[in-house]
């Protein structure tokens, strides 16, 4: 399913009213981990439903283009303390841009 047809049809699921759709969408996209998914799984960083957020954040994180680095800096900079590990997450998958995987793999070897 990694065709554009199949990324465009994700991508308009990410606008349907029900959470779980969008949540499988954004996973979706992920899945196929293709610089073609950015842009709509970067819309899914704004999405009402807290699991939606947090997927577009780890898929970006995965696909490592550059284009998720502004955004997941806004993220950073915008959470409030009580939110610390949707920032901490973010903060992985901005690292992810740039150094590739092997950040979230140290970074899980310490705990």
């Amino acid at each position: 399913m990694g065709s554009e047809d199949g990324i465009t049809a994700l991508a308009g699921l990410m606008e349907h009213p029900t959470n779980g759709v969008r949540l499988a969408a954004v996973q979706g996209l992920r899945n196929i981990r293709s610089t073609l998914c950015v842009q709509p799984i970067i819309k899914g960083l704004n999405d009402r439903f807290f699991m939606v957020n947090l997927e577009a954040i780890k898929a970006l994180g995965e696909i490592g283009d550059i284009r998720a680095a502004e955004p997941l800096a806004n993220i950073i900079r915008s959470i409030d303390k009580g939110m610390l590990a949707v920032k901490h997450l973010s903060a992985l998958a901005l690292a992810n841009l740039k150094y590739g995987n092997d950040v979230e793999k140290k970074d899980q070897s310490a705990e």
